[in-house]
């Protein structure tokens, strides 16, 4: 029986859907100057990967929109 279980899901192995993030929505508490807001906005555009940020100060919420990732070749 164990070995019928294993087959199946080695059968079934390459069927799996590989999901990715488009979007990252976080809240960041004790923002509550433009300039915070810049240097979070400013920090995150720098790293791999992310496309934009935006950071609304009066919410507190900042959305960060990924790129798509490429396949290896």
């Amino acid at each position: 029986m164990k070995k019928m279980i294993a087959a199946a899901f080695f059968a079934l192995l390459p069927l799996t859907a590989h999901a990715e993030y488009e979007q990252v929505n976080l809240t960041v508490f004790g923002m509550d100057c433009a300039p915070c807001a810049h240097a979070i906005h400013v920090s995150m555009q720098g790293i791999q990967g992310v496309n934009t940020v935006d950071v609304d100060l009066n919410t507190g919420l900042v959305t960060v929109k990924l790129a798509p990732a490429t396949a290896p070749q």
